[in-house]
């Protein structure tokens, strides 16, 4: 009789970015962390390095060959009859972290046929619009086809004709993503010709977000000390992929526009501001950035810590900022044309889903505290409708918890 099992299947030259969060992860202990994500209790786990399958690398791996505990196991096989013989002793589900793309179509197809049920889960809650604008220049447009939609096209293409493996359970915390994925064209066809098979994800299964596991973690006092600015970064990488190289006058603008805005919002309020540096942006060495350093707090890798003690924040486009959201706190929604169509229009987001106050970075106006509290106040109404359908599903339980339930009711237990 098998063993029940999940598994996160991986190789050694990929596992250099966290599969859940896109920072380094270094050792086997990290990944075994993320193994307990979403591994019950009464279930092995497993950490398949598929890296040697098909040819032995030179570059060998340097994780040792132990185990964690009783029920957690890291396994490399030699070859695919190993990997075979694995997949004759245990019933398993396992998150692939493996890319879509051409290099590793003949492991995920070799993963089908060995019937490695997937799993995927997306915590994030938050609105998303990865499109590249109309405005685009036809070059700029060339280059997001090729560097993403092809690729998604050919995957897509693999997945309906069986070749590669689609996913058995997607575990969302957006309603609106679930509900997007069952009015896509593919589920309409598949309704009307259900031996076609074209739904990427087979069961959803919704969850609460990972900002709510922060908060249930975290357990915070709330506080309303600071004005806190969650900062994405003007030479954003994803922006620069879509429109190329940023014109430097542009940039020098747009940090002494901040600038001024900050200081505007710190003396209306009398509170001190806090800039919340996004980890992975590239910050330049400008004039006007290096000025905004020098008069305000900058801090990195803390904007949890520092949303939770805040009275208002700021923002551009961030997925932070359903933290803020959640926490009911009082926000302001920065835009600037400068910052290119592509994060215009993504800034433009939770203005439009929300209803979030927005002003443009060299048009705030304010200089009445009590006017701008009480537009900043009424706006948070609008928030439980997104609080309901984007971030908690469930109260007093963890995303990981909810995970591990569903696996046992859906697949461990039939």
């Amino acid at each position: 009789m098998k063993k029940n099992a999940v598994a996160i299947i991986f190789e050694n030259d990929l596992i250099e970015k966290d599969i859940f969060n896109n920072k380094p992860t270094n050792s086997l202990e990290d990944l075994y962390e993320k193994l307990e994500i979403f591994q019950p209790d009464d279930t092995d786990g497993y950490l398949i390095d598929t890296s040697d399958l098909f040819f032995k690398k030179k570059k060998q791996s340097n994780f040792s060959q132990t185990k964690k505990n009783k029920r957690q196991y890291y396994i490399k096989p030699k070859n695919i009859f190993e990997l075979y013989a694995i997949s004759k002793k245990i019933r398993c589900v396992a998150l692939y972290s493996l890319p879509d793309n051409f290099r590793y179509a003949h492991k995920q197809f070799l993963l089908k046929i060995l019937n490695f049920k997937r799993l995927s889960i997306s915590r994030l809650g938050y609105l998303s619009d990865n499109s590249i604008s109309k405005d685009s220049t036809l070059k700029n447009q060339f280059f997001f086809l090729i560097n993403y939609r092809i690729k998604y096209y050919f995957f897509r293409f693999l997945q309906i004709l069986h070749i590669i493996k689609n996913v058995d359970f997607f575990f969302e915390a957006s309603q609106k993503i679930i509900d997007d994925i069952n009015n896509a064209k593919s589920k309409k066809i598949e309704k009307l010709f259900p031996f076609l098979n074209l739904s990427y994800y087979k069961k959803k299964i919704r969850i609460n977000s990972q900002v709510y596991d922060n908060f249930l973690k975290d357990n915070p006092t709330l506080e309303n000390k600071y004005i806190v600015l969650v900062d994405s970064g003007f030479d954003h990488v994803d922006r620069i992929i879509r429109e190329g190289k940023i014109n430097p006058n542009n940039r020098e603008t747009y940090y002494k526009q901040l600038k001024e805005l900050l200081e505007k919002i710190s003396k209306i309020y009398n509170k001190e501001v806090i800039i919340c540096l996004h980890p992975k942006a590239n910050y330049p060495n400008s004039k006007y950035f290096e000025e905004i350093k020098k008069s305000f707090k900058v801090e990195i890798n803390r904007t949890n810590e520092f949303m939770y003690k805040a009275e208002i924040i700021l923002f551009f486009e961030s997925s932070a900022i359903v933290t803020a959201i959640m926490l009911k706190k009082k926000i302001i929604n920065l835009n600037s044309k400068l910052m290119g169509n592509y994060y215009f229009k993504r800034n433009n987001l939770y203005k439009e889903k929300i209803n979030l106050f927005q002003t443009d970075l060299n048009d705030f106006d304010f200089n009445n505290k009590e006017n701008l509290e009480n537009l900043l106040n009424n706006k948070i109404e609008y928030y439980e409708n997104y609080i309901n359908e984007n971030i908690i599903f469930e109260k007093n339980i963890t995303s990981n918890d909810q995970i591990k339930r569903s696996l046992k009711e859906l697949f461990f237990n039939n």
